[in-house]
């Protein structure tokens, strides 16, 4: 799966839940228990939390390789 800023967050979540439930609360992103994961996207996500997306993503890859 090539993780994107337009990734939903519940195809990552399926995809790599261990990633998620690790990293995600590390980063204060409390998307997992959100009602939004089925249609908000990784880029969403980040700005409704102020996080940088490039940094997000890139913590992202390096926990799926």
């Amino acid at each position: 799966m090539k993780v994107t800023k337009d990734t939903l967050i519940a195809d990552l979540i399926k995809a790599h839940p261990k990633v998620v439930k690790e990293l995600f609360p590390k980063l204060d992103l409390d998307c997992i228990g959100c009602k939004a994961v089925k249609t908000d996207s990784l880029d969403k996500a980040a700005i409704n939390h102020g996080k940088d997306i490039q940094e997000l993503l890139k913590e992202i890859e390096k926990r799926i390789k």
